[in-house]
């Protein structure tokens, strides 16, 4: 008897090792809460990529706030999101508008968790991309961009560590009114018109609209916005012309030539393109496109690895000559091998 029990307890000893070596499933947090109220379906109005052209380097209140909530939900820390204005190349951060989310791809937890909050912010064609007034979002040396949302997660060049690489921190740039926290997901309200600049919230400016309280029981998507779906993406117009579309083989850019020129003016337009290929390309040379003077273009097999950018002249009534060039496009593919969502 004695031998059994002694056996028994063996049995269950050994059994209750097993069990405790067994890992336990990692519990997937529920995605954030929305404002208690949105006012229609609409998805904010947006730029496009505006890239830091200013020293303001002072954490602004977006980029706080979508940091926090993403810690708060989804764990991690912070890298910080401010920068000297003199250091290293052009980066939102100098403007306040960027944010480093510290999280390992090589720890498989983490790993997991900001692929959840990836697909989060980019599903459904960027809608809550749109309402945070996200520009882009660099993770584990690939970039998502809202104004490229049908290019899925694009391989970037190989900047050396895995700090550049973008292996230890997720990066999030805003526009300026997601950094504003002037944006839907904290107002309820989606806005009808962008901004490019510093635009509320400081002495001379009005104030920022108002963050509403969320939803206690409600995350997103809600089942009233589950089926909305933003259009493909289009700049709202602004002081400088922009290129819309996705640099694929096959695919059409066109033109919004903003609303800087005289009332009543003829444009004419100029397409340019890089002379070398390749992801990663600084203050790139750019060249005419023969024969390319029409307000869209599209993109053949001679065009993966390049970019474009188009110079728009307005020829007002009178006769005077002005005009402006769009940023660059990134760099053309042959076709999408990682959609985003």
């Amino acid at each position: 008897m004695l031998r059994r029990a002694g056996l028994g307890s063996a049995v269950v000893a050994l059994l209750l090792s097993v069990v405790a070596v067994v890992p336990a499933q990692a519990v997937i947090p529920d995605n954030p809460h929305p404002p208690k109220t949105m006012s229609d379906t609409a998805v904010d109005k947006h730029l496009g990529y505006r890239k830091q052209t200013t020293c303001s380097p002072s954490a602004k209140p977006g980029a706080k706030a979508l940091l926090k909530l993403l810690i708060d939900t989804w764990g991690g820390s912070s890298s910080g999101i401010s920068r000297s204005c003199g250091s290293g190349r052009t980066s939102e951060h100098k403007e306040g508008r960027a944010l480093d989310w510290r999280m390992n791809v090589k720890n498989k937890s983490q790993a997991a968790r900001v692929q959840q909050a990836l697909e989060w912010m980019t599903a459904n064609n960027g809608e809550v991309a749109y309402r945070l007034g996200i520009m882009y979002i660099i993770w584990d040396q690939k970039i998502w961009s809202l104004y490229y949302a049908e290019m899925g997660w694009r391989k970037m060049e190989d900047r050396g560590s895995p700090t550049q690489n973008h292996k230890d921190h997720v990066h999030i740039s805003l526009s300026w009114d997601g950094a504003m926290k002037a944006t839907s997901w904290w107002t309820g309200v989606p806005l009808k018109t962008a901004h490019n600049s510093y635009w509320c919230g400081r002495k001379g400016k009005p104030a920022c609209p108002k963050t509403i309280a969320r939803s206690v029981d409600d995350i997103w998507p809600t089942e009233e916005m589950e089926e909305i779906e933003p259009p493909v993406f289009k700049p709202y117009p602004s002081t400088i012309p922009e290129i819309y579309g996705s640099p694929i083989v096959g695919e059409t850019l066109g033109v919004v030539p903003g609303i800087w020129m005289e009332k009543g003016s003829k444009l004419r337009y100029q397409w340019y393109v890089t002379v070398k290929k390749g992801p990663g390309l600084h203050n790139p040379k750019f060249v005419k496109i023969d024969g390319a003077t029409e307000p869209e273009y599209t993109l053949t097999k001679a065009d993966v690895g390049k970019e474009f950018k188009v110079k728009v002249t307005a020829i007002s009534p009178s006769g005077k000559k002005t005009s402006k060039t769009t940023n660059e496009t990134t760099w053309a593919i042959k076709e999408v091998t990682e959609p985003a969502g």
